[in-house]
């Protein structure tokens, strides 16, 4: 009795120390990975007897719906309520690692997650404060972390599995259903029933968010038997350790890479990942977890990592449940709710990739796949001598088109319907397109006197909308830091070429600009496909584009009083194949550059000012002897940030200086579009992509305005393919737009504006040889000497190999330009 009674002494001391270890975790890391919130179906869910409905085309196909926009910002804002101490008040550089599929609805998704992890809010002076963070993604032919099942050797033991004898005989246990399922959808139940099936549970899902009646064949009895085959499916693509391994195993790799990490002042405390529901189910049975049996939207797994006072490391998972908002502590198998890091690792080891099964994708793609992915996006020509096989055993992420539809003015001129909603209000301009010109003309008169009152652009529709726009204010890279500067730690501590407060105010004032001037033209709210977005592959041009796509559709208050914002998928390349924004890595413009400054005119701009060159390089210590006019460029660019930052400059930065590296900055903007080679190497093939763009054949949902955010760079070259003289050295958040106009008679113009940034001036340019506004054809004509060809347009792909675009993405590629 003595011994049982100790025992119990002992039992309930362990258990308040246990009780008081519990309560001193603290957390160090966070990660999850969620699934995108609720959406339309994608054109192959729809199956072959189903009656059309117009809402899809108009939604877009596989994209984000209201309801599902409203989910994910409610993850987000569950977890901003629940790590709000650990994450801080306010978004942090560096804090967050934010990932995302190449698709658009997780992207979006992401982006409304992260919102509400970090949400608006209105600073003293009333305006809008936004917390932009940049996203990351992979082409989704190489992206093992969501789309493992591309690899080849799961789709063989998927395929293996599939054919085995238990399989088989559940695929004729259900033989009953599936001829059930053939005869009312039309859909092929022979070849793999089990995935058919699992199809088409997804798109019930989708109709049953979108409050759509589901077909009287799909009564409650068909909707089990259909919910056990879908639960067979996600079980089957984990099915044995090995599938394990070449399926949620990816993201549980990353995950523990995570966890090692050596954690520094920008390390991050989150890590997001943004995916699909396969990726869910597959990481919780990599785990072993029988829950979610089926992910739904907006579900999520939650990894943190913990450290208990005597610095020994934990792992807790928790599930997210999406549509019903359970957060529950998952109990790891063979562990408990809060396991020990090391035997969590031992666990988890057997369901870790080697280095060959996490090369698989890569080892099964080649660069003239990568090419083909990516070849809209750089205006790449087209060829025919390769074919994508983008054939999923389990999910499709492509993207459709729709026909086109006009919409009536019903109050404007009765008798003439049926013009595009964007006009400008002019009378001259609501007659039907398919009344013929000479009518068109014949009217004239007659409404120029109901227009005496009225300014000549208001005779223009504008059909399009571009921009190209500078990032907003920045810290300086650490290229710019010079030698003999003296160390500031704010640099460390915002990130170096890091948007500042002030840039971001300053690009969200760009957006507010084009949402004012194109109000009318664009609508109220965002639409499916209205709106093409692009950066380069930099911190401060993916968030600068944010800012301003939040200037253009900014956040509101429904009638409900929820938070509405208007997430828009943003795309980037690699810079290293980046003709749009990074052209000057070509090989053949470098040469041209350079020969150009070794020119006799060059050289003597150089002798001129030998005496500055000296003075800036005893002062600063930069190298003023291999490229003098580069270095005093890359000089200036630091004064410019401090003066944004409001720091004082150094003391041998007087007026007097900084005018003459002005003059010499303005030359670097002129060398690097020296002559027509290097503006068509140069500037050249943004105009190829405007004019491409122009040129395209409009459908229902095709965008209306095309965002490019880019650097001074890319603005300065632009203007310059164009001729034009300004902007000499385009400022923070400057911007070129390019308007494309139609009167009535059907003929199409071009108009070109600049926004100055800093100084916020609009001014409309007149185009040399065409003036401000100017005919499309004749536009197009001046500028064909500026377009470059195919083979130039090839440059950047032609150059880098298929090893070192994998370094680059697996960041072991050193770009000093990042």
């Amino acid at each position: 009795m003595i011994r049982i009674k100790v025992y119990v002494e002992i039992f309930f001391l362990l258990t308040l120390i246990v009780q008081s270890t519990k309560a001193n975790y603290e957390l160090e890391l966070l990660q999850i990975v969620f699934r995108h919130g609720d959406r339309t179906p994608s054109e192959e869910e729809l199956y072959p007897t189903l009656a059309y409905n117009p809402i899809y085309e108009s939604l877009g196909y596989g994209q984000l719906t209201e309801v599902g926009k409203i989910r994910e910002f409610r993850l987000g804002a569950m977890l901003r309520r629940r790590y709000s101490t650990f994450l801080g008040g306010s978004h942090k550089y560096g804090s967050v690692f934010a990932y995302s599929s190449d698709v658009e609805r997780t992207k979006m998704s992401l982006q409304l997650v992260l919102a509400g992890l970090y949400p608006p809010t209105l600073s003293e002076e009333g305006r809008i404060l936004l917390s932009p963070i940049a996203a990351n993604y992979l082409p989704t032919i190489v992206d093992n972390l969501l789309f493992p099942i591309r690899c080849p050797a799961f789709r063989d033991e998927y395929r293996k599995t599939k054919n085995s004898p238990l399989i088989q005989k559940k695929i004729s246990q259900n033989k009953r259903l599936f001829e059930y399922l053939a005869m009312h959808t039309g859909l092929n139940m022979t070849s793999d029933p089990i995935y058919s099936t699992y199809v088409l549970h997804i798109f019930f899902t989708t109709q049953k968010s979108m409050n759509i009646a589901l077909p009287k064949w799909a009564t409650e009895d068909v909707q089990r038997k259909i919910m056990t085959l879908v639960k067979l499916e996600y079980d089957i693509q984990s099915y044995n350790t090995l599938l394990k391994r070449l399926n949620g195993g990816f993201l549980l790799k990353e995950f523990i890479k995570n966890m090692d990490m050596k954690k520094d002042i920008r390390s991050p405390k989150i890590y997001v990942y943004s995916g699909h529901e396969i990726n869910i189910a597959a990481f919780a049975r990599a785990h072993n977890l029988i829950k979610p049996e089926i992910p739904s939207f907006g579900s999520a797994i939650m990894v943190e990592t913990l450290r208990n006072s005597i610095g020994q490391k934990f792992v807790k998972i928790l599930h997210w449940s999406g549509v019903t908002e359970e957060l529950i502590t998952y109990t790891i198998p063979k562990c408990g709710e809060i396991c020990p890091y090391e035997q969590y690792v031992r666990l988890m080891q057997h369901v870790i990739p080697s280095k060959e099964e996490s090369d698989c994708l890569w080892n099964s793609t080649s660069k003239e796949m990568l090419r083909l992915y990516y070849a809209g996006q750089l205006n790449l020509p087209k060829i025919y001598k390769y074919v994508l096989n983008f054939e999923i055993p389990i999910v499709s992420s492509a993207q459709h088109s729709v026909p086109s539809y006009f919409f009536s003015y019903k109050n404007k001129l009765i008798f003439f319907l049926n013009c595009y909603q964007h006009h400008f209000k002019s009378y001259l301009c609501i007659i039907q397109k398919m009344i013929r010109i000479k009518v068109c003309v014949q009217l004239f008169w007659f409404f120029l006197i109901l227009q005496s009152t009225k300014s000549k652009k208001e005779d223009y529709e504008v059909e399009l909308v571009q921009v190209v726009f500078r990032h907003g204010d920045r810290t300086p890279t650490k290229s710019e830091l010079y030698k003999k500067l003296a160390y500031n730690p704010i640099y460390d501590s915002l990130g170096y070429g890091q948007l500042t407060e002030a840039g971001k105010i300053r690009e969200f004032r760009l957006g507010a600009i084009l949402r004012k001037r194109y109000r009318a033209f664009l609508g109220d709210h965002h639409k499916y496909g209205s709106v093409y977005a692009y950066s380069s592959d930099i911190d401060r041009t993916k968030m600068s584009l944010q800012l301003v796509l939040g200037g253009l559709y900014p956040p509101k208050l429904n009638k409900e009083g929820h938070l509405e914002l208007s997430p828009i998928a943003t795309h980037y390349v690699p810079l290293i194949l980046d003709n749009l924004m990074f052209p000057m890595l070509c090989p053949a413009y470098l040469k041209e550059y350079i020969k150009t400054k070794v020119s006799s005119s060059v050289r003597a701009t150089i002798s001129k000012n030998k005496k500055l060159f000296q003075y800036l390089a005893n002062y600063t210590g930069s190298d003023m002897i291999l490229d003098p006019i580069f270095s005093t460029y890359k000089l200036h660019h630091f004064l410019t940030t401090q003066e944004s930052m409001n720091i004082t400059l150094p003391e041998w930065a007087t007026k007097d200086v900084q005018r003459k590296m002005d003059s010499l900055v303005k030359l670097e903007y002129d060398i690097q579009s020296h002559n027509t080679i290097m503006k068509r190497l140069n500037g050249g093939f943004l105009v190829k992509e405007f004019i491409k763009n122009m040129d395209a054949k409009k459908t229902r949902n095709s965008p209306k305005i095309y965002v490019y955010s880019g650097h001074e760079v890319n603005v300065a070259a632009f203007a310059k393919a164009h001729d034009l003289t300004k902007p000499e050295m385009p400022f923070f958040g400057s911007a070129i737009i390019v308007e494309k106009l139609r009167n009535c008679a059907g003929k199409q113009f071009v108009r070109m504006l600049h926004w100055s940034g800093v100084e916020e001036k609009l001014t409309t340019y007149a185009i040399p040889n065409c003036g401000e506004i100017c005919p499309y054809e004749k536009y197009v004509r001046h500028m064909k000497r500026v377009i470059p060809s195919d083979e130039e347009s090839d440059c950047l792909w032609n150059n880098v190999s298929l090893g070192k675009l994998r370094r680059y993405y697996t960041g072991l590629l050193d770009l000093i330009t990042k």
